[in-house]
């Protein structure tokens, strides 16, 4: 079985309207983690609709044909003691990238702390340091 995240999207490279899907393992790994990872979902699906850069082919084995969606998203989401998910502080110079297969299934995402990555870096070019390392090549919006 594979859960929407949800419709309304675009295709990453053909602007095509499409949805985008968790894939079963990766589904089934975030749900049974800590639950700030599943409330990480909201911020995927605030990313996937509306990302500020696109990338197509990761730089790790077998992932030349995958997608990266990266955002800068104005909050962060957790989930409270009695299960409803709550705004958290976003702090730093933080990237949000979430990954798809060519199939457009989600396999991954990740909070990216640039001031980490490239420490004494301006935001623009810890990003660029970011990118450089981990993407191929970036498709124009």
């Amino acid at each position: 079985m594979q859960l929407q995240v949800v419709a309304g999207c675009v295709h990453p490279e053909t602007g095509d309207p499409t949805a985008f899907w968790f894939s079963d393992r990766y589904w089934d790994i975030r749900r049974r983690g800590p639950s700030s990872v599943l409330a990480d979902v909201l911020t995927i699906q605030e990313v996937i609709k509306s990302p500020a850069r696109r990338f197509r082919g990761l730089k790790r084995p077998g992932k030349d044909e995958a997608f990266a969606l990266v955002g800068r998203p104005k909050k962060r989401w957790d989930i409270n003691d009695d299960g409803e998910p709550v705004e958290v502080p976003l702090e730093g110079n933080t990237l949000f990238v979430v990954y798809l297969d060519e199939d457009l299934r989600i396999f991954n995402h990740a909070w990216i702390e640039l001031d980490h990555y490239s420490p004494g870096r301006s935001a623009a070019d810890a990003e660029n340091d970011f990118v450089k390392k981990c993407f191929e090549s970036e498709i124009d919006l």
